[in-house]
């Protein structure tokens, strides 16, 4: 216990003795702008009324000796200074690019306050423009949709805003400015509109946006943050600018044996022994601009040599692709995007998706009988048994020849209608004409027995 109060009463003589500073003055509270080991900067809004307290409670206020300085702490002058109270004293008619503090020259204990009056360094911006540059990479050609960068031209007035520390060290606050402008932001699968916002150290004369807006915006730039503390707002704002380039998002979706459709990965190709057509699905999503053009390139695999040996392109206007395939074998399918607005050195390429496409073999089978209207939903509907088909027609004919219903998809088939009304029970005939992925052709005549139950 005696330990304790030994270390608390130790501790209590090694605490510097208290003093501190307020400055007040000017149109608003004054800004305390920096704040280093033994100076403090403060920016007023005016001189009017300027004045810094010194209050101390070890050192009576008549002991309270006050200087002022410019260039350096040891070339520092008397300040003559009021008494307020036994605490605290005080100096009026502060000036701009003075340091002023209480205490010995050159004393580490020493503490100063700096003041500099604003007012006379408000900063003006004149003007704000924007161009564009061209990016190009190394073969003089952009495939990453983004081929714009930014350049804003400024004409401002903004003087730096120095101090020297007690050694004469010159030191400098910095002006920060802010540039604000609307883009799109990727988000959820989906493009939203986000503000952006950029801090630059002041003066400016210009401003690099290494990528430019994906949406038609205009520039904002404000500041310095010290006029805005101030309530003397200073901004500029450039005319609309229109957006010409592009960020994409691809997305492809396979459909399995089931029917089942899945988002591509590499490890999630078609499972071997896909029925043909196979179906694949490609989306893009891209930010909306003018003129937008898209590009679908389909390449086929040569397995001998693995190059690309076949190219057919989709063009659409909308993002969206759905080629069917009907060969088995490698594909690599690739978005490009461009914009009759923009040069042909300025577009977007995609990184091609590659899969596996193994197409089994063909076959057809005719059923012999089925029973329309006797059970709903057993029987009742007269379909083949098909694999592979890229091409079908199937056609019914009665006993003198005359065509009953036809039908084109393989998938569907005869409800035993014609005309809404069931036919009667009997034999039919069907003629189907098909083609296989694997290039089988095939050409059936059958009969066909329509039954019904006797209730029926």
């Amino acid at each position: 216990m005696k330990k304790v109060i030994l270390y608390i009463i130790l501790l209590l003589f090694a605490l510097p003795a208290y003093c501190d500073y307020r400055v007040t003055g000017g149109s608003k509270e004054p800004y305390p702008a920096e704040e280093g080991n033994n100076i403090r900067v403060y920016l007023l809004d005016g001189l009017t009324s300027g004045q810094i307290t010194f209050t101390s409670k070890d050192i009576p206020s008549h002991r309270h000796q006050w200087y002022k300085y410019r260039t350096r702490a040891t070339e520092a002058v008397p300040v003559t200074s009021t008494i307020i109270d036994s605490e605290s004293s005080a100096v009026t008619g502060i000036e701009d690019g003075y340091a002023y503090f209480v205490g010995e020259i050159n004393s580490s204990k020493t503490r100063y306050v700096w003041i500099i009056d604003y007012s006379k360094y408000k900063p003006i911006i004149h003007s704000l423009n924007f161009s564009e540059e061209i990016i190009e990479d190394e073969d003089k050609e952009n495939l990453s949709g983004k081929c714009l960068s930014i350049r804003l031209i400024i004409d401002m007035e903004a003087e730096k805003l120095t101090y020297r520390t007690p050694d004469g060290i010159r030191k400098e606050l910095l002006r920060k400015f802010h540039l604000e402008y609307n883009d799109l932001v990727w988000k959820d699968n989906l493009f939203v509109t986000g503000k952006k916002e950029q801090a630059c150290n002041g003066p400016l004369s210009e401003i690099i946006l290494p990528d430019a807006p994906l949406m038609n915006t205009s520039f904002t730039l404000r500041g310095d943050d010290f006029a805005e503390y101030f309530d003397y707002r200073q901004n500029q704002t450039t005319g609309e600018y229109e957006a010409k380039t592009f960020e994409v998002h691809t997305f492809a979706y396979l459909k399995d044996k089931d029917g089942t459709e899945n988002e591509y990965t590499p490890e999630n190709n078609p499972l071997p022994g896909s029925n043909a057509p196979v179906s694949v699905r490609f989306e893009a999503y891209s930010n909306d601009i003018q003129g937008t053009m898209y590009l679908w390139k389909i390449f086929k695999i040569n397995p001998a040599t693995g190059e690309r040996e076949t190219s057919e392109s989709f063009r659409y206007t909308t993002p969206v692709c759905e080629p069917e395939f009907t060969q088995s074998g490698t594909y690599e399918v690739e978005l490009e995007l461009g914009s009759t607005f923009l040069s042909s050195s300025c577009r977007y390429k995609s990184d091609p998706y590659e899969f596996l496409i193994f197409i089994e073999e063909s076959m057809l089978e005719l059923p012999n009988a089925f029973s329309p209207g006797s059970s709903v939903g057993d029987n009742d509907i007269y379909k083949v048994k098909h694999k592979s088909l890229i091409s079908f027609k199937a056609s019914i004919f009665n006993r003198w020849g005359n065509l009953l219903y036809r039908w084109n998809d393989p998938d569907q088939g005869w409800d035993g209608k014609v005309s809404g009304k069931y036919v009667p029970t009997g034999v039919y005939f069907i003629v189907v004409e098909a083609r296989g992925a694997d290039g089988k052709t095939y050409k059936i005549n059958g009969d066909i027995n329509i039954l019904r139950a006797r209730n029926k």
